[in-house]
């Protein structure tokens, strides 16, 4: 009896240890297979794959096809890195097109030194990716135009680009802040703000963050299997055989009044808490509420945003009536609305749904510069 219970365990050990060692030698070759993958991602322009090369053509003029896939492979493959205080910022990275600088800023034209030079004027420009100039090359930013059109008026201002991918105003104070704790402080602050407003109700990567404090039975182990390149399989085949997306579905919106009330109001109200951080420290603040592509823009392609999806536009429904809110909230002295800029003019603007093409920051600089003129800001900034 006892042979006979031992040839059978053995026999169960046998075929569980070939299993596994299957397992491990599928996985090894999977590894192998997405390693290859992931390299080879890295080298591919993901917004030609979406929107196709005429459109692109249409955007990027003074762009080659090739410059064009290096441009948008550097500005979509790069990754988030955390971050304290703010939860995260843009992983430092240095390529053709783009760079960003360990202290999380973009470079830009003319940039100005790291720690701040108090021989300079130091201008810092928060914002999302917008700001940032997802889609653009350094020197062709909304914060490197506006360091030329400064430099027009003084050769010592120096433009510094906080804007980060996904950030909205929560972030952006958190930010300000945590510069400021740190000993960087600049002579002006300006916020570009609109866009993110709407699409973040939460900072991005809220959920992961809350699941690893949660610390729930299982956790580390489904976070570890994820990363398996079986595990990858698995999803891949599910997505294709029953139409299961490995993706969050997006979160939904309503632009029942009360809901845009609530977002309004959360603006508003960091706003405010800018203000008397930067009054205290003694530094001017701007505020700019940004153009976007579903609010007063008709394209004459429509390369990008159907007729459909910019009438279903999330952030468009809040646009209308923000523009009421900002004539009787927005103090003139350091408020500038520029989200009618692009109205009745169908030039092509955006380089993809939301970004701005360059031609566009630097018409959005211009105008930035001529308001904050009629504000009186620019006589501070000349040492």
């Amino acid at each position: 009896m006892y042979k006979k219970w031992a040839s059978g365990y053995q026999f169960v050990a046998v075929q569980v240890f070939t299993l596994l060692m299957l397992v491990l030698l599928l996985n090894m070759l999977l590894s192998l297979f997405y390693f290859y993958k992931d390299e080879e991602l890295k080298k591919t322009n993901p917004i030609v794959q979406k929107y196709g090369r005429e459109a692109l053509r249409s955007v990027y003029p003074s762009y080659s096809d090739q410059e064009q896939d290096v441009l948008l492979t550097e500005t979509w493959t790069r990754k988030q890195q955390y971050e304290s205080f703010t939860g995260f910022k843009e992983a430092a990275f240095q390529g053709k097109y783009l760079n960003v600088h360990p202290a999380g800023f973009r470079m830009g034209w003319e940039q100005g030194p790291w720690p701040l030079d108090s021989q300079f004027v130091n201008v810092f420009v928060f914002g999302g990716s917008t700001t940032f100039g997802y889609g653009v090359a350094d020197s062709e930013t909304l914060p490197s135009h506006l360091q030329r059109a400064f430099q027009k008026i003084d050769p010592k201002i120096r433009c510094y680009n906080f804007g980060r991918g996904f950030y909205y105003s929560v972030q952006e104070r958190a930010l300000f802040e945590k510069l400021l704790l740190e000993g960087a402080r600049p002579d002006v602050v300006v916020f570009v703000d609109g866009l993110n407003e709407y699409a973040q109700p939460e900072p991005e990567f809220v959920e992961q963050t809350q699941a690893l404090f949660d610390q729930k039975p299982g956790t580390l182990f489904q976070y570890w299997f994820q990363g398996l390149s079986i595990s990858r399989l698995a999803r891949s085949l599910r997505y294709r055989l029953l139409g299961i997306s490995p993706e969050l579905p997006e979160p939904k919106y309503s632009c029942h009044a009360d809901s845009i009330q609530v977002v309004h109001q959360r603006y508003w109200q960091n706003r405010k808490m800018i203000e008397a951080v930067a009054k205290q420290a003694a530094i001017p603040s701007v505020f700019v509420w940004q153009p976007i592509s579903c609010f007063n823009y008709t394209p004459k392609d429509v390369y990008f945003l159907t007729a459909q999806e910019a009438k279903d536009c999330y952030p468009g429904c809040g646009y209308g009536q923000m523009s009421q809110e900002w004539k009787k909230s927005a103090d003139q002295f350091n408020s500038l609305w520029l989200a009618d800029i692009q109205q009745s003019r169908s030039a092509n603007r955006y380089v993809d749904k939301v970004h701005y093409t360059a031609a566009f920051h630097s018409e959005i600089a211009d105008s930035l510069v001529s308001g904050l003129s009629k504000m009186g800001v620019l006589n501070l900034l000349k040492k």
